[in-house]
Order: structure tokens, then C-alpha cells, then sequence
């Protein structure tokens, strides 16, 4: 009787190819996170600052900003700075972490104002003590391209808004930040159409986390947590936790947007609040909301206008 070899070669070759794609987990599908990871934060270190706000020098974030020019990176201590800021220049301003430095708001509106292009916030506690409509912690102003905010916690006044920004505004993104409403009206507010200028356009609102009570009032677009009048925004992987008289969790006043893998659950009457509204080319399409938990396995009595 004749016995066939075995390769052995051949064999351990084959082991290995079958654990690989089925026992390894770097072929398992990705996780997907959602919310924000302030821990992913990487504080700056000394060789990557122009200017450094501590006892030394520049003892306050506000004159740290007036001696920069564009370009620079302001690197600010820990510790508590009891200021408003004003960022009219293009640079970079890092904190060490949003527990570790805090701003703490002197006045009602604008605690932090961004009024330039090009502009980088990351790394701090910002408080509001604003107490209406008109009022936030953060304020970008009108007509702005290129804002970045990012590993933030920030938190509105009593009545007022964690963030808003004015009309105009191009290619900003907001991630892993986390915002907090205090009886807000809403908690961020993106505004569509500028005094002078283009329509918002290109806003991302990526990896951020939404907690704390946001409570309609008499004004109609009150109500929803986060608001944009932008065309073409992106707003994934959100995580929303809010309490309060909500009419919506997400309202666009556009269509023509991207609302993937956000955490809609929420005992709220309309988790989605659509509001598409055709001005013209451009504005046309539909929203694409696909991939998003909605609390239930149902998302269509959830929803609000012409959504995908």
C-alpha cells in the first residue's frame, strides 16, 4: 500500500492563513464610537508654543492674543482665568485640558469671541453666564471660514446657548466637544444667511457630545438642540443626553445633508426635526439619515420632512 506525503509546509501555511481571517480580530468589523473622547486630546508641548500664557509673562489669555500675530500657537497654563476672550487673529490657542484650564466668562454675551478665519480652540472649560437667545459661551462671528473647535467643554449660561455662530460661515468643525445647556433654548446654533456675503455652507459636527436641558420657548425655532441653517452639513457620531421641553434633537434648515451614526435616543417628541426649505439651486435634495440609533427600531414616526 502506497501513503501519500503530506507537506507539512503546505500545511502550516493554511493554519495560519485560517486563523488570520477568522480567528484574528483585526478583520472584525470596526467599532464605531460615538460621542466625544476628551482623553484623545493631546496637550501641546513647549517646543510647538510661539507664546505661553503663566505667571512669568502674559499672566492673562487676552494679552497673549494682542502681542501674537497669525500663524502663532498660544499655549495656556493650567489654572483658572477668570476673562472674556477675543481671538481676532488667526492662530491656534490649546489649553493643557479642558478640566485642568477653565475660562470663566465675564460678561453676558461672548465669553469666547471668534471674529478671524483660519482659528484653532482645543483644550479648555469655557463657562457661559449669558441668560437669553442672544446670548453663548462661544461665539464665532459673521462670514468666518475655517474654524476649528475641538476637546472642549463647553457650557451655556443659565437661558442662554453653549455655542453659536453668525450667519456666512464656511468650512468649520466642530468635534469632541462636549456641550452642556443649562434651560437652553438650544444648545449650538449654526445661522444660515449672512447680513453680507454667502449662505453657511460646509459645517461638521463630528464626535460631540450633548447633554444638559433644553427647553422650548415662545420663539418658533427654539426647542432643538442642535440647529444649523447650513447647506451641506455633516453630523455624525454625535451622542445627544438631553433633558427637557425638546421639539427636536437635530434641525436642519437645509437639505442636502449627511446625518450618520448619531445616538438619537431620546424621549423627545421628534428626534430628527427636518425643516427642508428650497430657496433655489443648490438647495435642492434630500437629507440622508441613515445609520443613526433612534431609540426604537422604527425611526419613521421620529421624523420631520424630506429625510432619507
Amino acid at each position: 500500500m502506497h501513503m501519500k506525503k503530506i507537506n507539512v509546509t503546505n500545511v502550516l501555511i493554511l493554519t495560519v492563513f485560517l486563523f488570520t481571517f477568522v480567528v484574528s480580530p483585526a478583520y472584525a468589523a470596526p467599532k464605531i464610537v460615538v460621542g466625544a473622547i476628551p482623553k484623545e486630546y493631546k496637550k501641546p508641548k513647549k517646543k510647538d508654543c510661539d507664546i505661553i500664557v503663566s505667571k512669568r509673562k502674559h499672566q492673562t489669555i487676552q494679552s497673549a492674543i494682542d502681542a501674537a500675530i497669525a500663524g502663532d500657537r498660544i499655549c495656556v497654563r493650567k489654572g483658572r482665568y477668570n476673562e472674556d476672550v477675543l481671538i481676532n487673529k488667526s492662530i491656534t490657542l490649546s489649553g493643557r485640558r479642558p478640566r485642568k484650564t477653565v475660562i470663566n466668562g465675564q460678561t453676558p454675551n461672548g465669553n469666547m469671541l471668534i471674529s478671524a478665519d483660519n482659528v484653532v480652540v482645543e483644550g479648555f472649560t469655557i463657562k457661559g453666564i449669558g441668560s437669553n437667545y442672544g446670548h453663548a459661551a462661544l461665539i464665532i462671528g459673521e462670514g468666518l471660514t475655517n474654524v476649528t473647535v475641538q476637546y472642549n467643554r463647553i457650557k451655556s449660561g443659565n437661558g442662554a446657548l453653549a455655542l453659536r455662530a453668525g450667519g456666512g460661515q464656511q468650512s468649520h468643525l466642530i468635534q469632541h466637544n462636549i456641550l452642556k445647556g443649562k434651560n437652553s433654548p438650544q444648545i449650538a446654533l449654526i445661522n444660515g444667511q449672512p447680513t453680507v456675503g454667502k449662505p453657511s455652507d460646509d459645517i461638521s459636527f463630528i464626535n460631540n457630545t450633548f447633554i444638559g436641558t433644553v427647553n422650548k420657548t415662545s420663539r418658533q425655532d427654539t426647542g432643538i438642540v442642535l440647529a444649523s441653517g447650513a447647506t451641506n452639513n455633516v453630523i455624525k457620531r454625535n451622542a445627544f443626553d438631553v433633558n427637557g421641553s425638546i421639539q427636536g434633537l437635530i434641525g436642519v434648515a437645509y437639505s442636502s445633508n449627511t446625518i450618520n451614526e448619531n445616538n438619537l435616543n431620546s424621549d423627545t417628541f421628534s428626534d430628527l426635526a427636518g425643516i427642508p426649505v428650497k430657496v433655489g439651486a443648490g438647495y435642492d435634495g434630500t437629507t440622508n439619515a441613515e445609520n443613526n440609533w433612534w431609540g426604537d427600531l422604527d425611526p419613521s414616526d421620529n421624523i420631520q420632512g424630506d429625510i432619507d
